[in-house]
């Protein structure tokens, strides 16, 4: 899975982590050092959905 991870394809890394039962707090965390590795490479989209889908992040400001 770390080639996955570092070749930026979180695609096929979040399907095989599905697949291994990888446990839910890793996924979480693997989608924040891939959306943060994204977002330096200016993939904005792809780092959103993955924070939307994979980390249950949705980053709203409330509306307090």
């Amino acid at each position: 899975m770390l080639a996955y991870e570092n070749a930026l394809l979180w695609r096929e890394l979040f399907e095989l982590a599905r697949l291994q039962r990888v446990d839910h707090e890793e996924i979480i965390a693997m989608a924040y050092r891939v959306t943060d590795d994204l977002t330096s490479k200016k993939r904005y989209t792809e780092a959103g959905h993955i924070l939307l889908y994979y980390a249950e992040d949705d980053r709203r400001p409330s509306s307090d």
